[in-house]
């Protein structure tokens, strides 16, 4: 019956009843009822088939009637109107079905049209591509042809400049001033003249920078004039331009700051003056001389300490102070100044060799360092991976270890061992990378074992003080008790036999053998909650160690865990009551900087925050050299050093330095966080 409504709602047709004989057969049936009712298309119900082994059936077409009855059924179809209606939404669907069919093939057309388009334009966008590489190349190649004709003919005038010099006939600015001391410590082998001073240098014609020659007693060449104290302008106007005096007297060299001092006085630095051997207010022969162009200088350091910089930085270092003279003499020393230390560099060889002084602006100047008078010894104790070593622990005071890592893909650990006393009351151990310090201590290290017992440290690849090199490590007994000694072993392993990596603040919020976390005291409300679920347990809470105990044993846990435990309501942790004073004395006192003195309120954040992003005299490196600036002089660094000019060493131009990331970015399409120092001189 649900196929018959089914079929009514489909086509909406008519339903007839009526009775037929048995002697039609379907076809007739179907055809007859058609007509009868005008219906197109036929649906009979309601015959009945008897059973196959009935003997009385007759077949009729499909189906098997029982002879001589007659029998009632169900005629179902749509009538002529609906079958038109039927009919022409046929028509009309085929219709469709052949306009999508066009319009489907018209689209599948104008797609492969677009994409023979796509292919012709990404023909055309490589030919241009490959087009402009070309004109880069060729740009390039252009640029650097320039640049090498401008270097030719810099280095041409250059000769040029120095054989019209010498063909001057050595006439020179000849000053007798009285010398006051400079008050500037910063002044090096600068003087301040007085500005008639700078009228003569302009009439004798004699090049920038000038360059003078100092020297003590009274001047015999004829032309010279004495004077004491504040002369006026008829005095300074007998200054004479003059050849120069044969005559040999102990001299020295230095250039000009500015002319700004008074009449017939010259401000020189100390040194130059305890060189000479002369009292502030004597009187000093000035001589201009034009001294050669230098080509190559070898310096030597005081100390081996100047070889532990890197060889970038001591390059960026000795060229940043170079800067503050105008002159090199043979013998005489320059002092460089780097992150708190100061280096004397002694000036050993010149080239020309026939000349003690030598002028180094505007000249590309070679620089070599040889060993230093006093070569660095390694006061620290050399570990080797693998053996076992033995040292003393001095009273009261650290003993420094190195040891070098040469694969970075294993883990090494530290491990130290000694006698049952001496790890009784504690040994602790700091570590740190070479480029960070060679003395680790309490107040500046990378890593630290600080717990009870034996002091272990770790390091592999998840810690980011981790690299090749060498790093150093700091022991130190906690109680004084005389010379002791340990045995310190450094080990290899592979990450898959190795822990997790040790090495720990004792309290400073990170794991710790034998100590467990707590419940924060502020948490109350959870603490409640907790308290809530376990009193259906018949459990209390623990008011030292804040865990759950049965009440029927939480008064002998209570006198137990007081004895044993303490919590620490700070930082939330429990710790056994032995180890309670010692953190209370690393994680919640307070530690002074060794740089700059400012109290930190633990030794965590001092290590972990305040010499790492808030101390005002940490290193930090420049962006336009190879140099480590102390952060409050660090502004003033970069904006000295970004103004210098410098050749892009792709194309050779000359940019400043600091518009080289520029230029390298957008001309040859670097990526910004690869471009460095490196990339341009």
């Amino acid at each position: 019956m649900a196929d018959v409504q089914r079929f009514l709602a489909k086509h909406k047709a008519v339903q007839k009843e009526f009775e037929f004989e048995t002697h039609r057969t379907v076809a007739e049936l179907k055809q007859h009822l058609a007509q009868l009712f005008c219906l197109q298309s036929c649906k009979i119900i309601g015959l009945r088939v008897p059973p196959k082994k009935d003997d009385t059936e007759t077949k009729l077409g499909e189906l098997r009637l029982k002879k001589g009855k007659v029998q009632r059924i169900q005629a179902v179809g749509p009538s002529l109107e609906e079958a038109k209606l039927i009919k022409r939404s046929d028509a009309e669907y085929e219709e469709r079905q052949k306009v999508e069919a066009l319009l489907e093939e018209e689209a599948r057309k104008e797609r492969e049209k677009q994409e023979a388009e796509e292919r012709v334009a990404e023909m055309k966008r490589r030919e241009e591509a490959k087009k402009r590489e070309e004109e880069r190349r060729k740009n390039e190649a252009e640029r650097h042809e320039r640049w090498t004709l401008r270097r030719e003919e810099q280095q041409r005038r250059r000769i040029a400049e120095e054989k019209a010099s010498e063909a001057v006939d050595g006439a020179s600015v000849r000053l007798t001033l009285q010398c006051l001391e400079s008050g500037r410590a910063n002044d090096t082998d600068r003087l301040v003249l007085p500005p008639s001073a700078l009228e003569r240098i302009v009439d004798a014609k004699v090049p920038f920078p000038v360059v003078f020659k100092l020297s003590r007693g009274v001047d015999r060449g004829g032309g010279g004039n004495v004077r004491s104290g504040g002369g006026g302008a008829d005095d300074d106007s007998k200054m004479d331009i003059e050849t120069p005096s044969d005559q040999k007297l102990e001299c020295v060299h230095a250039s000009v700051r500015e002319f700004t001092a008074p009449s017939m006085m010259a401000h020189v630095p100390k040194h130059i003056l305890e060189r000479l051997g002369a009292a502030d207010g004597e009187i000093l022969n000035f001589e201009s001389i034009l001294l050669p162009k230098a080509k190559s200088v070898s310096f030597q350091p005081n100390t081996g300490e100047w070889f532990l910089i890197d060889e970038e930085e001591r390059k960026a270092v000795l060229e940043f102070n170079l800067r503050a003279h105008q002159f090199l003499e043979r013998g005489g020393s320059v002092k460089v100044e780097y992150l708190g230390k100061e280096y004397v560099m002694k000036v050993k060889e010149l080239e020309p060799d026939d000349v003690d002084a030598v002028s180094i602006t505007d000249t590309d100047l070679s620089t070599q360092v040889v060993a230093a008078e006093c070569p660095y010894e390694e006061s620290s104790v050399h570990l080797e991976t693998g053996k076992e070593t033995t040292i003393k622990l001095l009273d009261g005071d650290y003993t420094f270890c190195s040891f070098d890592i040469e694969d970075a893909s294993l883990v090494y650990e530290i491990q130290a061992q000694g006698s049952s006393e001496i790890l009784r009351t504690g040994v602790d151990m700091y570590l740190s990378p070479s480029s960070d310090s060679r003395t680790p201590t309490h107040q500046r290290f990378t890593k630290a074992s600080q717990c009870e017992g034996q002091p272990v440290i770790q390091l592999s690849d998840s810690d980011l003080a981790f690299r090749k090199g060498k790093f150093y490590i700091g022991l130190r007994a906690r109680e004084n008790k005389g010379e002791q000694k340990l045995m310190v072993k450094i080990s290899q392993k592979s990450k898959l036999s190795s822990s997790s990596s040790k090495g720990y603040i004792l309290g400073g919020g990170r794991s710790l053998a034998g100590v467990k976390r707590a419940t924060p005291a502020s948490s109350s409300l959870q603490e409640q909650k907790d308290d809530m679920t376990t009193n259906l347990r018949n459990e209390s809470r623990c008011p030292n160690c804040r865990r759950m105990v049965p009440k029927a044993r939480l008064q002998m846990h209570q006198i137990q865990c007081e004895r044993r435990n303490a919590f620490c309501s700070a930082c939330s942790l429990v710790l056994p009551r032995q180890h309670f004073e010692r953190h209370k004395a690393l994680a919640h006192s307070k530690v002074v900087c060794p740089d700059c003195g400012e109290e930190c309120e633990s030794q965590q954040s001092l290590v972990e925050r305040h010499l790492v992003r808030e101390c005002k005299l940490r290193p930090l490196r420049c962006h336009f050299c190879a140099m480590r600036v102390i952060w409050k002089d660090r502004d003033a660094h970069q904006g000295e050093c970004g103004m210098r000019s410098c050749l892009c060493l792709k194309c050779g131009e000359q940019f400043k330095r600091r518009e080289m990331k520029y230029h390298l970015t957008t001309v040859h399409k670097m990526n910004p966080a690869d471009v460095s120092f490196r990339d341009y001189i």
